[in-house]
């Protein structure tokens, strides 16, 4: 497996630009879709991406998270059959004031625990934490608050959360595995899948808005589809991308954890879908049914954000209905982009697990996308 700790300088400096203290009173900050129950003052997240900061007064020497697992009082359902301890336990990549802090784990157990995150922290100033989900939404991460020493406690506060349409540049992320960033961490296409090698700081959803200093959200499901998700025996799924798309959590679908989309208006969608609506045995959708299903995708996003939006759509780097992704550009009006990564493995992008993209491939894909969305919106960026 590849150095998990290793950033470049670069990096640092675009997420620390972000993510830098505003020096008012101490709070929780929360960037990504989340669900606050206020019967147990719990913020709820499971999506890929989300970051939390935390401010950390001067005189802390020792910081802890306590947590849960369980699901919300208010949206009551339980646990997933098929969930394992391993396989469902959610990983946050961490930092202090911006330096790499490792790898945090929050296990699948059940009930509140706390955790330790670190007993080193320089008591003669204040701090910034920052917790990054690296994993996608397979388990649920519910913050009850933050400790430190043996006594102070914050918790989180969603009448301090930020204005998110007050942030210069934003991004949205709608995708599958490849925008999650499974198995990227993998050394080779034979080597196992486990939570670990997957690593959605180091997939091009995350490394993009780094490259432009702008904030984004990234409601990525692995499997997914526009009409069948992967290895569905049926040419349409019961439950595809269009399903998920409103809820605050992906594992909680309900009237209760809609999201509240005024919250946050990007300056443009990037998706990566349709590759698994022809992946595995089974029926697959025609081709028509594809292109209109996406269609309608798009148009849900304009009736939110508005009909000039631009809307990137991206190939992956194997074989898929990528001409069916065209036909979509063609027909769905201005403002729609496609985006050609089928010759990346070509051109010595590295494979992680299962033929996904490693960390370089997802480099280079960054590289193309942040090119087309400079000449499309205008900004500059750091490569």
């Amino acid at each position: 497996m590849k150095n998990l700790l290793f950033f470049s300088l670069l990096v640092f400096l675009a997420f620390s630009k972000v993510t830098e203290s505003k020096g008012t009173t101490p709070h929780i900050e929360i960037l990504g879709r989340y669900f606050y129950d206020q019967n147990e003052k719990i913020v709820y997240l499971d999506w890929p991406g989300v970051r939390i900061n935390v401010d950390i007064p001067e005189g802390t020497q020792k910081i802890e998270i306590e947590v849960t697992d369980t699901y919300p009082s208010t949206v009551v359902k339980s646990k997933p059959a098929q969930a394992t301890v391993d396989s469902h336990s959610s990983y946050f990549q961490m930092f202090l004031d911006g330096n790499p802090l490792g790898v945090l784990k929050i296990p699948m157990q059940g009930g509140l625990m706390r955790i330790l995150v670190s007993d080193r922290v320089d008591p003669t100033k204040s701090h910034l934490l920052s917790m990054y989900k690296r994993t996608e939404a397979k388990s649920l991460v519910g913050i009850k608050q933050f400790l430190f020493n043996e006594g102070a406690k914050l918790a989180f506060n969603p009448s301090m959360q930020p204005d998110y349409n007050k942030y210069a540049r934003r991004l949205e992320f709608l995708g599958d595995s490849v925008c999650v960033g499974y198995g990227n961490n993998c050394t080779s296409v034979s080597e196992p899948f486990t939570t670990l090698t997957e690593d959605n700081y180091m997939s091009y959803s995350s490394i993009i808005p780094r490259m432009f200093n702008a904030i984004y959200f990234d409601q990525s499901i692995s499997g997914i589809g526009v009409v069948r998700n992967y290895g569905d025996p049926d040419p349409s799924s019961k439950r595809p991308y269009g399903f998920y798309q409103d809820s605050s959590l992906k594992l909680n679908v309900s009237d209760t954890t809609k999201w509240d989309y005024s919250k946050f208006l990007p300056h443009a969608v990037i998706y990566h879908i349709g590759g698994n609506d022809y992946g595995g045995s089974g029926q697959y959708p025609t081709e028509t049914v594809f292109v209109q299903h996406f269609l309608e995708l798009i148009e849900s996003r304009r009736k939110l954000y508005g009909d000039n939006i631009p809307i990137f759509i991206s190939s992956g780097p194997l074989d898929g209905p990528w001409d069916f992704q065209k036909e979509v550009v063609s027909k769905a009006g201005d403002n729609v982009y496609w985006i050609d990564w089928t010759t990346i493995y070509e051109d010595g992008g590295g494979m992680g697990c299962q033929y996904h993209p490693d960390i370089k491939s997802h480099k280079m894909m960054s590289q193309i996308l942040a090119k087309l969305i400079q000449n499309v919106l205008g900004w500059d960026y750091t490569s």
